[in-house]
């Protein structure tokens, strides 16, 4: 497996949308979030002849990481690993996904990977259906928070930050 570059994720994740996004889909609760892990891992490994070494629901002691890179064979360091092991975990929030339990919910993600001890670099991927809270100090410019994309039809606005 190749070693994925987590340089490249703001603009992998910004192609991959323009390519994939379907309006809809951000109206599907409790089901867009997991389509973000599936498709966008598939459509990583389609980019090439050898995948990258991306999973999903990786076991991280008591949690689950929603997508993992570069963890190497059977979670053990590879012995030449190009990049750094990387954890992203992802929030999408739905049409009824109140905006405060949204954001409660996000920083227990942040909190469960700097809580975890795994040495790696880490990112949350948020994914907002109220355009509005790119308004909230949580999400607004300054707040680490990194724009990715933006659908024209719906409003929904894709951000990322390194939270480690």
């Amino acid at each position: 497996m190749n070693s994925y570059n987590p340089a490249h994720l703001p603009n992998d994740l910004n192609v991959w949308l323009q390519s994939r996004y379907m309006s809809t889909i951000s109206a599907v609760e409790g089901g867009w979030e997991y389509w973000m892990q599936i498709d966008f891992m598939a459509w990583l490994n389609t980019r090439q002849k050898d995948p990258y070494d991306v999973r999903r629901e990786v076991p991280m002691g008591p949690y689950r990481a929603d997508l993992f890179l570069n963890r190497g064979p059977d979670g053990e360091e590879p012995a030449l690993r190009v990049f750094p092991p990387c954890w992203v975990e992802i929030k999408a929030q739905g049409a009824k996904y109140l905006n405060e339990k949204f954001k409660v919910d996000v920083q227990a993600d942040i909190d469960k990977m700097a809580g975890a001890g795994v040495p790696c670099e880490q990112y949350m991927l948020v994914a907002l259906s109220d355009g509005n809270l790119t308004r909230d100090p949580m999400f607004a410019r300054g707040s680490g928070y990194g724009f990715v994309w933006q659908d024209a039809y719906t409003g929904v606005v894709v951000l990322l930050k390194r939270t480690a």
